[in-house]
């Protein structure tokens, strides 16, 4: 049996953290795995899942240059480090899994400590310019493989110079819970967004690059020829720690305005946080995912699973996921107006929205849980 360690950086929960719990429910015994990260809900639902863990400090620090924030994130991951190669060393750690590339640095100080080989699987694209350079000379000469969630993601490692293997392993979806849910999608649609017309969502934390804004104004265009039709943002702050790289509560109070401004009050719903999102692609009649770079895009697949008519950025992961006019339709980030006519020729044909769902559930059958866990074992056994 291979002793593996996940490691990550944060407490909270986001994609690349929820993909990475999905290793814990690999049905193969090869791999025992232990969880280190700073003790929170992420740590609870490693711990419910069954991994042992083991408490990390963590940092929030931002892969950027900042003359107050960059060496306390410095500092934070030096001590990360070097309690990790004392927990490898405790535990018999075979293997080191990191979620993120900041938990790579993690993994990469303790390697250099005499640690065990390690996987950094990358969900961002790779910092470039001094910040990314740095990162690179000190990750890439020591890792054992890189896995990339996209192409997108693994060819922005290649451009910013990455030498170690690497393979795209595309994240999964749990396809039965997303073609199922769990809950009446009529009921949840009547809660969520009560009255006649259609129902758009987002399905994002709230941040400036998940691009809510260019869904809020598209929705101000729909809105003329579809006066009924409103928005749901699905999602809350992830981050919001001084040094993280945007200003997520201003930006949360933007989006407030913006819809005053466009008199959208009432027809723009925060929905918050919510516990079923099967359930909730499944009541909707579009999912909208407008970011202005994504390295994957779970939540395109998520709904190409349930069934949902998607329309996703066309600038990173989601064009990997998405035949345009096939399986799903892509759009231009920043632009409403592209937005605005991709949303009303769904709304205009039920019958083409209809084949759009069909087809985009059949197209993500290859992001299978059971796909995952076996490129994923593979990923591991190389760089041991």
């Amino acid at each position: 049996m291979i002793n593996a360690l996940i490691v990550n950086h944060t407490a909270a929960m986001s994609g690349a953290e929820a993909t990475t719990l999905e290793l814990l429910r690999d049905p193969d015994d090869s791999f025992r795995y232990f969880w280190a990260s700073p003790s929170g809900p992420l740590a609870d639902a490693a711990k419910a899942l069954g991994a042992e863990h083991i408490p990390l400090r963590g940092t929030a620090g931002s892969l950027r240059l900042h003359p107050r924030d960059t060496p306390v994130a410095l500092a934070e991951l030096a001590h990360m480090g070097m309690a990790l190669r004392r927990a490898t060393a405790r535990h018999q750690i075979h293997l080191v899994h990191a979620v993120s590339m900041r938990a790579g640095i993690v993994a990469a100080i303790c390697r250099r400590l005499g640690g065990p080989p390690f996987v950094v699987y990358q969900h961002d694209v790779a910092p470039p310019g001094r910040v990314g350079a740095s990162i690179r000379r000190l990750v890439d000469p020591v890792a054992g493989r890189l896995v990339g969630c996209s192409q997108h993601v693994l060819d922005t490692l290649r451009r910013e110079g990455y030498q170690t293997p690497a393979e795209v392993v595309f994240e999964p979806v749990d396809l039965d819970r997303y073609s199922a849910g769990s809950g009446d999608a009529a009921a949840v649609r009547e809660r969520l967004a009560p009255g006649p017309g259609p129902v758009l969502a987002e399905v994002a934390q709230i941040t400036p690059w998940k691009g809510q804004d260019t869904a809020i104004r598209a929705l101000a265009d729909v809105r003329r020829s579809h006066p009924d039709a409103r928005l749901l943002l699905v999602g809350s702050i992830k981050f919001a720690n001084r040094a993280t790289r945007y200003d997520n509560h201003a930006y949360q109070a933007e989006l407030e305005r913006l819809v005053r401004e466009l008199g959208l009050e009432g027809a723009v719903i925060f929905a918050g946080q919510q516990p079923d999102i099967p359930t909730i692609m499944r009541a909707v009649d579009a999912i909208l995912l407008p970011s202005w770079e994504e390295p994957f895009g779970r939540v395109v697949a998520e709904g190409m699973a349930a069934g949902c008519p998607v329309i996703a950025t066309t600038v990173g992961g989601p064009a990997e996921t998405i035949a345009d006019g096939r399986t799903g339709l892509l759009a231009p980030p920043k632009e409403p107006a592209a937005w605005a006519a991709a949303i009303t020729r769904l709304l205009d044909d039920p019958a083409f929205a209809r084949r759009l769902g069909a087809a985009g559930r059949q197209a993500v059958g290859h992001l299978s849980l059971e796909r995952f866990h076996t490129a994923m074992r593979a990923a591991h056994l190389a760089a041991l």
